[in-house]
């Protein structure tokens, strides 16, 4: 019975230790370095391990295996104490004529434990892990440079770069080309090519722009070539093409124009700032404004600016006069540079922009018409009149009103809309009068906005009269004392009388005199 016991102790302390160590040893992290892999890549697996367990592990020593990967032998590891780590660096080399594909390594940790055995030197244990890779293939993409057009380029300057893209691997797709440093793409952020099967070539033109900072000599134009591998995964190549031949930049003229006061049928100056951009002595520079439909230079047309030194500017003024017929809005002007660079004269032609201010100019009118506003009257009438007596038209026009003495009862703001040049329009306001109104006049404060010939939203305010007239007096204005109008009509009637009684006294003195001489 005793016997029976025993083993029954025996084997359920086995199986308890047996628990404990397989869950000993755990595998905490793993990477691969590079983190891509090609064959012919040499590279390692860097693992940490964690003995999660109470025993003692000595003389721990690691080896694997994967396909497509050849290891060197085993890795010794040494003792891991309990709640220990280490960390492992297996070396391996991708074979030359691996596959593309993926795949797991199997690495096997074989130790020594004294949890198995009564013995002081321990039993010999082992477990494995798996861990996952891909393998890529070699893409071998070449790029190779055809031509350069034009063969000399300026900071600043257009080139087109031919070049030969040449796959000597595994098929690649969705390549992307994009330049890097001095020298942008022009038109697109990108060139796009959609695959390369292996073997195979293409000649592909990539349009740049060359930086306006670039230093003269021979260039070299740095790219990023990214693409997708058989296995999709992405990757970035750098190329250098060329050289590209840089040269100082050819002379040339910068210019800007400021014209402040400019508005349809006016006398303004205008001022060109005139600068040169090269790096060499401009002489006899000269400018001459173009004529145009809405711009006439009045005095001269072309002004001499003299000599200009790399980097030197100077002021050309012009008095031009500009067409009434011309509307508020943004002109251009042309203007004929000539100068001498060192290689006979050469001549640019600038187009330049100024903006013709409007006159903006409203005038408003208030009347309480046709019913005057009575102190005996609680309701009533205001017209505010608006007259655009600018040079330019006013939208989206709108007016409200403000006062102590009335009160709108319809709506405190109208909207009128568009007011041309030369006209005007009225807006119409039904009204309350307050309580204990005396005779005498008030203001009236209308605001009105409108956007200007630029469409920029403006606001003014102006304070306006209206008269509050007793009964009595506006009944005497209507019955009238006519005695004004009789005397006026009197006078008309004399002053025609008059001018008659010359006229006919004058062509009859002069019929006897002819009749006399006759």
């Amino acid at each position: 019975m005793n016997g029976k016991l025993l083993n029954v102790v025996t084997l359920a302390l086995a199986i308890l230790l047996t628990i404990g160590v397989c869950n000993a040893l755990t595998l905490q992290s793993h990477s691969f370095s590079p983190s891509t892999l090609k064959p012919g890549t040499t590279g390692s697996i860097n693992i940490v391990i964690q003995n999660a367990g109470t025993e003692y592990i000595s003389s721990a020593t690691l080896s694997a295996i994967g396909t497509g990967l050849a290891f060197s032998g085993s890795t010794v590891i040494g003792d891991i104490g309990s709640s220990g780590s280490t960390s492992i660096a297996v070396p391996f080399v991708v074979k030359s004529g691996a596959k593309t594909g993926s795949y797991a390594t199997s690495i096997t940790i074989a130790y020594t434990s004294n949890a198995y055995s009564s013995s002081t030197s321990g039993a010999s244990r082992y477990i494995t892990f798996s861990v996952p890779y891909t393998i890529s293939s070699t893409t071998g993409l070449e790029m190779t440079t055809l031509s350069v057009s034009p063969t000399t380029v300026s900071p600043g300057d257009r080139l087109t770069i031919r070049v030969k893209i040449r796959n000597t691997g595994g098929k690649v797709r969705s390549l992307s080309i994009v330049p890097n440093g001095d020298f942008a793409l022009a038109g697109v952020s990108q060139l796009q090519i959609a695959e390369l099967s292996e073997g195979q070539e293409i000649e592909q033109d990539i349009p740049l722009i060359a930086s306006t900072t670039l230093a003269t000599g021979l260039q070299s134009v740095s790219l990023a070539l990214t693409y997708e591998d058989a296995s999709s995964t992405e990757k970035t190549e750098s190329f250098s093409l060329g050289p590209i031949a840089i040269s100082e930049k050819t002379p040339s003229l910068m210019m800007t124009v400021f014209a402040p006061n400019a508005s349809p049928g006016s006398r303004t100056t205008i001022t060109v700032k005139v600068t040169n951009a090269g790096e060499r002595m401009l002489e006899n520079t000269r400018i001459s404004l173009q004529t145009s439909a809405f711009f006439v230079p009045l005095e001269y047309s072309e002004k001499t600016v003299g000599n200009l030194a790399a980097r030197e500017s100077k002021d050309a003024t012009f008095l031009i006069g500009i067409s009434p017929s011309s509307n508020p809005a943004y002109y251009a002007l042309s203007f004929l540079a000539s100068y001498d660079a060192g290689k006979g004269t050469e001549t640019e032609t600038k187009i330049l922009g100024i903006d013709v201010h409007g006159n903006t100019e409203l005038e408003l009118v208030a009347s309480t018409n046709p019913t005057p506003l009575l102190t005996t009257t609680k309701s009533g009438s205001l017209s505010i009149q608006v007259a655009n007596r600018g040079d330019a038209v006013v939208r989206a026009l709108s007016v409200a009103v403000d006062s102590p003495i009335i009160e709108a009862i319809d709506a405190p703001s109208n909207y009128i809309g568009n007011l041309e040049v030369d006209d005007y329009s009225a807006s119409q306001f039904a009204i309350i009068t307050k309580n204990n109104l005396s005779p005498g006049t008030y203001p009236v404060r209308v605001t009105i906005k409108y956007k200007d010939f630029f469409n920029t939203p403006r606001e003014e305010t102006s304070e306006l009269q209206i008269t509050v007239f007793t009964p009595e007096s506006v009944a005497n204005t209507q019955s009238g004392d006519n005695t004004g109008w009789t005397v006026a009509i009197l006078v008309i009637v004399l002053v025609a009388a008059y001018w008659g009684y010359r006229k006919f006294f004058h062509k009859k003195k002069h019929g006897t005199l002819n009749a006399l001489t006759e």
